[in-house]
C-alpha cells in the first residue's frame, strides 16, 4: 500500500501495522496461545486510538500516488489549460487540494526533472505546461516547492550533459530566482554554452525553443547575447516574447513594442499589439516613445486609425500617461487635429468622440496646423 498509494509515511505505517497486529492478538487466541487472549493496557489502547484518528480517520479523502499518473496524463491532453491561473485552478480542484504533502512533493520533483533532464518525451513541445504546473505548486504550496527546488537543483546540476544546459532556462521561466541556486561552475558553463550556441545557424530559434528570452533581465552578462538573438527573430515571435515578458520588460523590448506598433501592417496587428503590448507597457513608456507612437504611428500609418480598437487604445494610452502630459500635450493635439482633418473626418469625429472629449477635459483642442507646430516647438525647446 505504501509503495502503490503513498497514503502514509513509514512512521505512520509502522504504527498502523502494530495496531493491526494487536487487534489480531486481542481477537484471536491462536495469535497468542490456545487459551489466552492478549490484554492490551489502557495506555496502549489510547495510543492506538490516537494513531487511528491522527493518521486516518480525521482526514478527508485524499489523492495517493496513483494520482500522479492521472495528473501527468491530464497534462498531456489537448484540453489541458495553457493559462497559469487556469492551470492552478484545475490542478488544485482536481488533484492537489486533497493531496498529502508527499504527492505534491513527488509531483514537483517530476516537473523539475522533466524541465532540466527532458525525462518525458511526451512533453516535447509542451514544456510551457510543465512550467505553469510548477508555478501553480509554487503559488499554492510554497514551502514544499522551496524544499524540492533547492534539493533537486543540487542533485541534478552535476549530472547535466552539455546538450542539456539550455534546459536551465526552461526552469528559469518558472522561477528566475532559481538561477542563484545553481553553483558558480554551472553558471559559468551556461554562459559559455549560450555564447557558443549563438554562433550557430538558427541560434535565435534555439533560444526561442528553450525559453532563453524570458531571462533577458536575469544577469547583465547574459543580456547582450540574448538581445542580439531577439533582434534576429521574426516580428511574430518577437511579439510573443514581449507579451510573455510584460511584467518585467527590458528597455529593448519596450522600444521594440513601440516599433512593432508603428509598423503594424493590418488592423489585426494594430489591435493585438496595442491591447497586449502598448497598453500594459504604457506606464513604462517615456514621453519620447509616446510622441513616437502618435507622430510616427498614428499620423504616418493609416492602418492604426482605421483599426477597430484604435479609439480604445488611444484613449486608454492617454489616461495611463497623463503624468507625462507636460511633454506630450502638443503631440496629442497634433494627433487629434490630424484625425479630424483627413478625408475620413466625419466618420472619425464619431469614432474618436470619447477621446476628443477626454482631451478637452485637459484643455487640448483641435487647432490649426500652424498653432500646433508653434506649441510643439515650445515643448521641444523646454
Amino acid at each position: 500500500m505504501k509503495k502503490k498509494f503513498e497514503f502514509f509515511n513509514q512512521f505512520e505505517l509502522d504504527h498502523l501495522e502494530q495496531l493491526k497486529k494487536d487487534r489480531h492478538a486481542c481477537a484471536h487466541p491462536a495469535f497468542v496461545s490456545d487459551e489466552a487472549l492478549f490484554p492490551p493496557s489502557p495506555e496502549l489502547v489510547r495510543a492506538h486510538i490516537v494513531h487511528a484518528i491522527d493518521y486516518l480517520l480525521k482526514h478527508k479523502p485524499v489523492q495517493g500516488k496513483a494520482a500522479l499518473d492521472k495528473i501527468l496524463y491530464e497534462m498531456k491532453q489537448t484540453s489541458f489549460p495553457e493559462n497559469i491561473d487556469d492551470v492552478s485552478t484545475f490542478l488544485e480542484n482536481r488533484f492537489l487540494n486533497k493531496a498529502k504533502d508527499v504527492l505534491i512533493r513527488n509531483f514537483a520533483i517530476i516537473l523539475v526533472k522533466t524541465l532540466l533532464k527532458s525525462t518525458d518525451d511526451d512533453f516535447n513541445g509542451k514544456e510551457n505546461r510543465v512550467v505553469n504546473a510548477l508555478k501553480a505548486i509554487k503559488l499554492k504550496h510554497h514551502a514544499i516547492y522551496e524544499d524540492v527546488i533547492k534539493e533537486q537543483i543540487k542533485k541534478i546540476e552535476v549530472t547535466l550533459e552539455e546538450n542539456q544546459l539550455l534546459n536551465i532556462f526552461r526552469l528559469l521561466k518558472a522561477d528566475q530566482a532559481c538561477w542563484h541556486l545553481f553553483d558558480k561552475a554551472t553558471q559559468v558553463k551556461v554562459k559559455k554554452n549560450l555564447s557558443e550556441v549563438f554562433k550557430e545557424e538558427g541560434a535565435s530559434n534555439t533560444f526561442f525553443k528553450y525559453n532563453v528570452f524570458s531571462s533577458i533581465n536575469l544577469e547583465e552578462s547574459l543580456s547582450p547575447t540574448i538581445i542580439k538573438a531577439f533582434e534576429k527573430l521574426n516580428p511574430r515571435d518577437q511579439e510573443k516574447i514581449i507579451v510573455e515578458s510584460i511584467d518585467s520588460p527590458h528597455p529593448i523590448l519596450i522600444e521594440k513594442a513601440v516599433e512593432l506598433f508603428i509598423k503594424s501592417s493590418n488592423n489585426e496587428s494594430v489591435n493585438f499589439i496595442g491591447l497586449n503590448m502598448i497598453l500594459p507597457l504604457s506606464r513604462a513608456l517615456s514621453s519620447e516613445q509616446i510622441n513616437k507612437i502618435l507622430l510616427q504611428g498614428v499620423k504616418n500609418n493609416e492602418r492604426i486609425a482605421e483599426a477597430e480598437k484604435a479609439p480604445e487604445i488611444l484613449e486608454r494610452l492617454f489616461e495611463k500617461t497623463i503624468d507625462k502630459l507636460d511633454k506630450t500635450r502638443g503631440t496629442w493635439q497634433a494627433t487629434i487635429t490630424f484625425l479630424m482633418n483627413i478625408s475620413n473626418a466625419p466618420e472619425y469625429n464619431e469614432k474618436f468622440f470619447n477621446l476628443i472629449k477626454r482631451l478637452e477635459n485637459y484643455n487640448i483642442y483641435i487647432k490649426s496646423e500652424i498653432e500646433i507646430e508653434s506649441n510643439m516647438e515650445g515643448e521641444h525647446n523646454e
